[in-house]
């Protein structure tokens, strides 16, 4: 007796299974989510192609790799989904057969591990998602022991066909299927495993916390460290804003004071360039128009008006 349904060819599956996922897709709610490859390649992209490796540097995937490949490029996998942790999908053999694929988590040792050798090391989210970094953080984000990327053993397969093997040509399918999908939306990767992509980026790399001890205190004499002189005794001044206006007076009247014959060769000068200015008027209208002489700026205000007085005179008298 043959356990086994007779084969149906590629496009009868195809369409069988396309139906199937309609009707389901009207009952339970959700929006088809099928791949298509366009030409050989299944994938094009960094995190697609590396995906695929990590796939088949597993030996006791080999039997089976080859089947899926046939399946995900003939356009069978009708479905496919990426969450936390969990792939599901559909595929259209014989029958509609539905896929689920159980992946860890990265352990956050790990990821931490990755974090700090990134570091500084990825400029912009852009860069992550197009693959555009060093050979070195290639090898290291796609690390069997550490990297991004699951392991044989973090991962468990379901699927409804009869086929009594843990990965059957479906589950190939959907895993190549996935490496496809990475190729339009690699961030999924980051969500399948449970991380954040963004931690990798340079601009959000959190600055490491210093282990100086707090409340360190210099020790010795402070007039040797600093070679300056301490006085023993500091009395509390009440400094209020009238003392500040005397004081700055009386400094500014000091410093005049010690130059004695800063005044008279100043009202010297002012009044000479006064004398000269008036006697190049020809009229009394035009006396208006003349430019005061420019006077020097520590000059004291009385004399500016002895200047004023004295050209006034000047004036009427001729």
């Amino acid at each position: 007796m043959n356990f086994w349904k007779k084969s149906l060819p590629v496009h009868k599956r195809r369409e069988k299974g396309a139906k199937e996922v309609r009707n389901l897709a009207k009952k339970s709610k959700f929006q088809p989510k099928p791949v298509r490859i366009e030409g050989r390649k299944i994938t094009t992209t960094f995190w697609g192609d590396a995906w695929c490796r990590n796939l088949e540097s597993h030996s006791d995937f080999s039997n089976r790799l080859p089947r899926g490949k046939t399946y995900v490029r003939n356009g069978s996998v009708m479905h496919l989904e990426i969450e936390k942790g969990l792939i599901t999908g559909l595929v259209a053999g014989n029958d509609l057969y539905e896929v689920s694929i159980l992946i860890d988590e990265l352990p956050q040792t790990n990821w931490e591990k990755i974090k700090k050798k990134c570091s500084g090391n990825i400029a912009s989210m852009v860069e992550l998602l197009t693959g555009r970094f060093s050979e070195e953080i290639m090898t290291l984000v796609t690390a069997p022991s550490y990297g991004i990327f699951p392991g044989s053993g973090k991962m468990k397969f379901k699927c409804t066909c009869p086929d009594w093997a843990s990965m059957c040509k479906h589950v190939a399918a959907v895993l190549y299927g996935v490496g496809n999908r990475l190729d339009h939306e690699p961030q999924l990767l980051f969500l399948l495993r449970g991380v954040d992509p963004g931690e990798l980026i340079a601009s959000r790399m959190a600055l490491p916390v210093s282990r100086r001890k707090k409340g360190n205190q210099l020790k010795g004499n402070l007039e040797t460290i600093f070679g300056i002189e301490l006085f023993d005794d500091i009395e509390s001044i009440d400094t209020t804003e009238s003392d500040l206006k005397t004081d700055t007076n009386s400094s500014t009247d000091s410093a005049l004071e010690s130059v004695p014959d800063y005044k008279a060769e100043a009202n010297e000068t002012v009044h000479a360039s006064a004398v000269v200015a008036v006697d190049s008027i020809d009229t009394f209208d035009t006396f208006d128009t003349v430019e005061k002489p420019q006077l020097p700026e520590l000059i004291p205000r009385k004399v500016h008006t002895n200047v004023a007085t004295r050209v006034v005179k000047k004036r009427k008298i001729k």
